[in-house]
Parts: structure tokens; sequence; C-alpha cells
């Protein structure tokens, strides 16, 4: 996912504020970006761990209990190395915070204060994509051959 060129990876954001939650946390992952947003992965330990502090009354968690508490989370499944991230912080991020935090991460991306953010992404990712396809148009094949 790191491994794409940053605008590929920011294309995947494009949608934002009509996304759910899940979609949102999937994007962000496959744009390798939720540090970048502030995002915090949990272990599944320390997920237990916040849930023996919230629980009431002495004795032992009961697994519908961590169940129930990690209900809060979302993490991919198939990732076994995936954190644990908590829904509530992802459902509060809308595009004009996602576009600060990008500007901040990312100075280069030059994002104006007032830029719708998917109009921004789109324009951003069609201009890399031109430049990238210019690029390759300037090979030393023979004229007229590609």
């Amino acid at each position: 996912m790191v491994d794409q060129p940053l605008h590929e990876r920011l294309s995947h954001l494009e949608g934002w504020d009509g996304m759910d939650i899940e979609d949102r946390f999937l994007a962000a992952r496959k744009a390798g970006v939720l540090d970048v947003l502030n995002l915090d992965g949990f272990t599944y330990e320390t997920i237990v761990e916040f849930a023996e502090l919230d629980k009431e009354g002495p004795g032992k968690l009961k697994e519908s209990e961590i169940d129930a508490y990690l209900e809060r989370y979302i993490t991919d499944p198939d990732e076994l190395s995936c954190g644990y991230y908590l829904l509530w912080d992802i459902d509060q991020l809308n595009s004009d915070d996602v576009i600060q935090l990008l500007s901040e991460h990312f100075p280069e991306l030059e994002i104006g204060e007032d830029e719708d953010f998917d109009t921004w992404v789109r324009a951003y990712v069609r201009r890399a994509r031109l430049g990238n396809l210019a690029d390759r148009g300037t090979s030393t094949a023979e004229p007229g051959k590609m």
C-alpha cells in the first residue's frame, strides 16, 4: 500500500464525507494514512485492558463483555498485524480535518485552505497521472513507436 505513489494512495480518500465509517477506515488504510489522520491503532491486549478499566464490579471479564467492548473498534480481520481503531475517532473526521492533516504532513501537496476535498483529490490524482503519462511519452524509443 505505502509502496504506491502518493497520488495513487490518496485516490482512495475521494468521497470521504459520503463514506460510512467502515469505508473510511478501509480508504485510510489503503492510502496508508491512518497515522497521518491521527488514528491510533491498539492491540487486542490493550483493548482488553481498556475494558478491564471500564468494568464495573469485581471479577474477571467475561468473553461477552470483551466482545461488547470490541464493538467500539474496527480492524482488518484478514490482517493479523492490523490494530484496532476506535470507530468514534474515524466518524469524527470530516474532509476538512483530512485536508488539514494531509497538508500538515505532506506540505508538498499545496492544498489551499478553501479547497473542496473531493475536487482537490480528483484534480491532484489526475494531474499526477497525466504527469506520469507525459514522462513515459519521453522515452528513448524511436519516434512514432512506443
